[in-house]
């Protein structure tokens, strides 16, 4: 008993004891069980300033450069960014919702998750049901660049698709198609003959993805296991005829800005699609990506055995 006093008697003069070890343990609950996360940052809207007297290849390196985005998405902060803002837009009911990009199809909501958005009867008639809703489209596919950041995440090339669409187009190069095997007749996107052929409702929108994204990754490793010149050198033309039939509308032009919102840079073929001509097929074609040029300098055997 007189132990006891004595020991609670030293704890009422001397409190800073005990207050210390607490405080220290809770610092150290904290630093366990709490994640400090520091949310992306956000750009004030912003066009690009592009001399009129650029061209050709001048034009296709200024491009270049002022498009490297000021922050670089994790691709789960991007697919957020795409279902909730980005790509939701106002349904024809006027309520929010996400446009299925091959389907012309706006379903209702407002979530973060593809998987929201769901396809509850064959609405777009392709012949499925997409009852796990939608998820996210690379126009450029990311088995070209083996899912590296930050191409995977950069919002420029992602769409929100039903996910029977985006499997049928897989990895096949964008173009006409005369006996499809499967179409969405809601839209008009076909498959055959080893292509995917997008809506006329769109066919500007990806003709305009797919030149902003040669035009900033072509220094990058993009083009692992494919054929360039399939995929792209050899639709060049028709990538063009394009972009001048299905010109930028309001809805492109709203998600060009949201962007460059998140990401701090935008598609300026979107704003000025008179850009990409001004930089000339034979630019384009020339244009090679970095693995491609590499490829081209190896002894013929050595690229063989690489393939």
């Amino acid at each position: 008993m007189r132990f006891e006093l004595i020991f609670f008697a030293f704890l009422f003069f001397h409190p800073n004891i005990y207050s210390q070890e607490l405080t220290e343990i809770t610092c150290d609950d904290i630093k366990d069980t709490q994640t400090v996360s520091t949310p992306p940052p956000t750009f004030e809207i912003k066009n690009y300033d592009i001399p009129e007297n650029l061209s050709g290849s001048e034009l296709f390196d200024y491009i270049h450069d002022i498009t490297k985005a000021k922050y670089v998405l994790t691709y789960s902060e991007a697919k957020k960014k795409m279902f909730y803002d980005v790509d939701n837009t106002v349904c024809p009911n006027g309520e929010n919702g996400v446009w299925a990009f091959y389907s012309n199809i706006c379903v209702n909501g407002k979530y973060e998750t593809g998987d929201k958005y769901i396809e509850y009867t064959d609405i777009n008639l392709d012949g499925y049901i997409d009852s796990k809703g939608m998820n996210t489209e690379h126009i450029w596919p990311q088995s070209f660049f083996n899912s590296n950041s930050p191409m995977v995440s950069d919002l420029n090339h992602l769409r929100p698709t039903f996910t029977t669409p985006n499997n049928k187009r897989a990895n096949l190069p964008f173009y006409y198609v005369s006996n499809p095997t499967y179409e969405v007749k809601s839209s008009g996107a076909k498959l055959g003959n080893g292509y995917f052929e997008p809506p006329d409702s769109v066919k500007g929108d990806v003709a305009r993805a797919v030149f902003y994204f040669v035009a900033r990754y072509y220094d990058r490793s993009v083009t692992v296991s494919m054929n360039y010149d399939n995929f792209f050198v050899s639709k060049i033309k028709t990538y063009m005829l394009w972009n001048q039939m299905d010109p930028p509308d309001e809805k492109e032009k709203r998600r060009n800005n949201l962007v460059y919102k998140y990401q701090g840079n935008r598609n300026p073929f979107i704003d000025n699609p008179s850009l990409i001509e001004k930089i000339g097929e034979v630019v384009w074609a020339n244009k090679k990506p970095k693995n491609i040029e590499e490829s081209l300098e190896q002894p013929a055997d050595t690229t063989l055995t690489e393939r």
